[in-house]
């Protein structure tokens, strides 16, 4: 067996349960003999071997990331319930920051976030009392937090067509897709077979103003709709698989790239290219339980994609895909 399957990295220890024998300390992988229908039991002891590089940050949730330049800003739900903030921008040290929450202090759940061109960033959060929240940094200093409304009962995602004129998207009270912008009210987009939906959705917008919306079923399928420039939406459609874990769009380019993690905890992804999705394809950087709930994701130059996650440790990591 490959220690990578497993997420451990650096010498394992490895003992047999059922010879009730250590077998010492290997690197990289371990052989075993085994007679036809037999089985081993074996305990693994290493250190998480986990994709990217983790910054030294604890949080409850998953993460979302976005980028100005060469600048990578985190957020997270730390671990009393705070919004977290971490900057990193190639030189010296990171600066953190705890942005606090709307209701009670508090967030629940991943944080949505966008950044534009001149360094604004828009965080949208669902509150302790499960409305949804925003809260602008521009001018170099955070606003005050907006209340948005609403009944969410899980994260909210946003998609930005520019700096503007934004769709946030998010679980209604009941189970189904509800929309806002920044100048209306509450809408529904209902859900694939109209049945309630699990996890958050995400949104984005790619190149050519197209918004899509992702989103998990009860049946552990990813269905996607989608808002043509003239805001006629499509009808839902089924992308298939079998998924653990909310789906995550980002636009990379002309592309739209699909994350999910699979149901024996790996990670995989679809393109939409060209007018329609390829199929699927697993993500080799993610060995099985690297991670847990859904990737932030951000587009780089180049195609480069940044994806930061919440580590089976506890921990946010940074990762690139090329």
């Amino acid at each position: 067996m490959n220690f990578s399957d497993v997420a451990l990295g650096g010498p394992v220890k490895v003992r047999d349960l059922r010879a009730r024998a250590d077998r010492g300390r290997h690197t990289g992988s371990y052989t075993v003999e085994v007679p036809a229908h037999g089985t081993a039991f074996l305990t693994l002891t290493g250190e998480d071997a986990l994709p990217g590089a983790a910054l030294g940050e604890k949080t409850s949730a998953s993460p979302a990331v976005v980028r100005d330049g060469e600048t990578l800003t985190t957020f997270f739900r730390g671990p009393g319930g705070t919004l977290g903030q971490h900057t990193e921008d190639g030189g010296g040290r990171p600066r953190t920051g705890n942005l606090g929450g709307p209701a009670n202090g508090r967030i629940l759940g991943q944080p949505a976030a966008y950044g534009s061109a001149d360094g604004r960033i828009d965080v949208f959060v669902r509150g302790a009392d499960s409305r949804a929240y925003r809260r602008v940094f521009a001018h170099g200093r955070w606003g005050a937090w907006q209340d948005l409304g609403g009944k969410l009962t899980d994260a909210p995602s946003v998609a930005f067509t520019d700096g503007a004129h934004w769709t946030l998207t998010t679980r209604g009270a009941d189970g189904r897709i509800v929309q806002r912008g920044p100048s209306s009210g509450w809408s529904s987009l209902g859900a694939p077979g109209d049945r309630p939906t699990y996890g958050r959705p995400s949104a984005v917008v790619d190149a050519q103003g197209r918004t899509h919306v992702a989103v998990r079923t009860s049946a552990d399928e990813v269905w996607t709709r989608s808002r043509d420039a003239s805001g006629q939406w499509s009808r839902w459609s089924s992308l298939g698989g079998t998924v653990s874990g909310s789906p995550t769009l980002v636009a990379a380019g002309n592309a739209v790239v699909l994350y999910a993690r699979a149901g024996d905890y790996t990670l995989w992804q679809r393109r939409y290219e060209n007018g329609g999705w390829q199929g699927w394809t697993k993500r080799p950087e993610f060995p099985s339980a690297a991670f847990d709930g859904a990737l932030g994701a951000v587009a780089g130059p180049d195609g480069v994609v940044d994806a930061v996650y919440r580590g089976v440790d506890g921990a946010v990591h940074r990762t690139q895909f090329k």
